[in-house]
């Protein structure tokens, strides 16, 4: 088989999420079905590993499900806590204990001087979690939840060499929040993850254009084809070494987020094997990175982004040059950025239409328009970014702000106007 993971990777995810819906016996059923054919066919080894798949699926789940809810259960036994603030957005807090490795997320009934990067102390109790809510809060890596009021928090501020990349990535963000709250936001999340809530969530996901809002491997994926394309003049090795260089930049600059630490570790992969003269499959690459970030952690089957992310970076391995040869445009760049627009958004498609329950009549024609804009927003947000970390000179962040984020945001307004849903 040249793609192996492409056909054993579906029965490893079926095994995940039988497991989880309690339902072996329609697994059974499905795969005995499929068994069958592969039997007709001889294909006896085929047969084998995926079984071994499907019972490593359930196994990974099986023993996450175990892992987050013994955690639960020891926190739910404290009522003391204690831990590095690592994301904070208003009055929601991300705790995060290295010594216990426990992760909260905390609601707070006032404001309070609290700073990504401080170290906390307070007593409280962990909210009973509903299944639904579990399933989210394990697939963001969080172990529970807690409402305080400030009376009940100290707060101190070590000096951390871990909480480094936090510090810088919310100096940024803040000085981007000081300009504008809803579009400094807005540019945040899409640089560097930040949630900022705003109702533009809600007009992406109606325009069939929510991979755009998850932060991931597709974000530095445009940083490292931009730098790729403006060195195209200079010497193999020297551009790979930049590329690798500038991609561990806008990585560290994000605080290592998760699924930007996922897409670097990829990219780091390629960057190698073309250095090395051994290139090598990238769908079979990227299924590699799934398979782990799946037996690290099963209920990244029910994280949104995760499934976006790695869909829209499929899509575009997948579809890229097909819609490449098949759009006739002269312009090499915008049939390059209309292909890159059209593989994400018919990868994604299905999953926003089972989501959302309806789809947009004009999505394509979305994609197609703002793609290319949020391709030209992460790059020179990523860019002003750095000057801004440099200098400390907010004037770095104003124009990104002004010239493409604000026509981005008054294009989607205009766009919201017209009649865009249909039955799904």
């Amino acid at each position: 088989m040249r793609y192996p993971l492409l056909k054993l990777f579906p029965f490893f995810i079926a095994g995940i999420v039988s497991y989880f819906a309690g339902n072996f016996y329609l697994l059974c059923a499905a795969e005995a079905a499929l068994f069958l054919i592969l039997y007709r066919k001889k294909l006896y080894y085929t047969i084998l590993f995926c079984c071994i798949f499907s019972v490593l699926g359930a196994l990974c789940a099986k023993a996450n499900y175990f892992n987050f809810n013994s955690k639960y259960e020891f926190l739910k036994s404290k009522n003391e806590y204690e831990g590095y603030i690592v994301e904070k957005n208003n009055n929601v807090l991300i705790l995060k204990n290295y010594k216990e490795n426990y992760k909260l997320k905390i609601y707070l009934y006032s404001q309070r001087d609290i700073k990504p990067g401080d170290y906390i102390k307070f007593s409280g109790v962990i909210r009973e979690n509903q299944r639904n809510s579990e399933r989210f809060l394990y697939s963001k890596g969080i172990n529970g939840i807690i409402s305080l009021s400030d009376k009940n928090i100290n707060i101190n501020s070590p000096k951390s060499l871990r909480m480094i990349p936090t510090k810088i990535k919310y100096k940024i963000i803040n000085g981007y929040l000081n300009i504008d709250e809803e579009g400094g936001g807005f540019i945040s999340g899409l640089v560097f993850g930040y949630n900022n809530e705003t109702e533009n969530e809600d007009i992406f996901r109606e325009l069939g254009i929510s991979h755009i809002l998850a932060v991931s491997g597709f974000n530095i994926g445009i940083i490292y084809y931009f730098i790729r394309r403006a060195l195209i003049k200079t010497s193999a090795k020297l551009r790979y070494l930049l590329c690798f260089i500038i991609c561990f930049l806008y990585t560290f600059l994000s605080g290592f987020e998760p699924s930007i630490t996922r897409a670097f570790i990829m990219i780091s992969l390629y960057i190698i094997s073309r250095a090395i003269n051994k290139p090598y499959e990238q769908i079979n690459i990227i299924f590699v990175s799934a398979f782990m970030m799946l037996l690290y952690n099963a209920y990244y089957v029910f994280n949104l982004g995760f499934i976006l992310s790695y869909t829209a970076v499929l899509g575009l391995i997948l579809f890229k040059h097909k819609f490449s040869d098949a759009i006739p445009i002269k312009n090499q760049k915008v049939k390059e950025d209309t292909a890159i627009a059209l593989s994400a958004f018919t990868a994604t498609f299905p999953i926003v239409i089972y989501i959302s329950g309806f789809f947009s009549i004009i999505t394509v024609l979305v994609n197609i328009i703002i793609g290319p804009m949020v391709s030209a927003i992460t790059v020179i947000g990523f860019s002003l970014s750095f000057l801004y970390l440099i200098t400390s000179i907010k004037y770095f962040l104003f124009p990104g702000y002004t010239i493409i984020l604000a026509l981005l945001i008054n294009l989607i307004n205009s766009i919201n106007i017209f009649p865009r849903k249909a039955a799904g």
